[in-house]
């Protein structure tokens, strides 16, 4: 596996995917796993990058631009996966102890 990747059947990962789907996003995730969560992946602690939402293309090139278009959805995304792992008061146990 590539460093920074984690298999498609992972418990974050599939987590991912439904919060993805709740913002009415489709879930699109990269080949290659993504340096920003190596370190976690490589100690056994499960770890996904989101991304920042809206559209982009040629990222880090000459021709790279960003259309921030729906970007609200990866902040939306975010709190509802954080939600689900650390679990919410009184409504939600987490499952952050069982990933």
């Amino acid at each position: 596996m590539p460093a920074g990747s984690q298999p498609d059947n992972a418990r974050i990962i599939q987590l991912t995917k439904l919060a993805t789907l709740a913002v009415g996003r489709e879930p699109n995730f990269l080949p290659g796993g993504c340096t920003n969560t190596n370190m976690a992946i490589a100690r056994n602690i499960p770890a996904v990058t989101l991304g920042r939402g809206g559209e982009e293309y040629g990222t880090h090139t000459l021709n790279e631009w960003f259309n921030p278009k729906d970007v609200f959805c990866c902040e939306q995304k975010s709190l509802i996966l954080l939600g689900v792992i650390a679990g919410i008061e009184g409504t939600l146990k987490p499952l952050g102890e069982t990933l």
